[in-house]
């Protein structure tokens, strides 16, 4: 519902397809779209992936619990994936930060 409501204000034309499921992927100028996160939606930056051509960061709202995944370069930013409720598992990762196995 949100990545729809977040589409309808920024006038979107076109989207794409995941080919694992049917989510769209919401794409526009970055400060658009991050613009949006952080005013309407109260999401503040909390991690970012560093790619070599692009990033990609989760933004999240402690208050409410949602979250929204985005990937962005200088210009163009998509929303890959929007979502309510969060959890950290700091169990999840050892002292030399590799996962471990389950």
């Amino acid at each position: 519902m949100r990545k729809l409501l977040i589409s309808a204000v920024l006038f979107l034309t076109t989207s794409a397809f995941s080919q694992s499921s049917d989510k769209t992927v919401v794409c526009d100028d970055v400060v658009k779209i991050v613009s949006i996160l952080v005013n309407d939606y109260q999401e503040q930056l909390i991690w970012v992936g560093l790619e070599e051509k692009s990033k990609l960061s989760l933004f999240a709202n402690f208050k409410t619990q949602s979250w929204s995944l985005v990937q962005f370069n200088d210009t163009k930013a998509c929303l890959m994936d929007v979502g309510q409720g969060f959890q950290f598992n700091s169990g999840l990762f050892n002292k030399s930060s590799h996962l471990i196995n389950f």
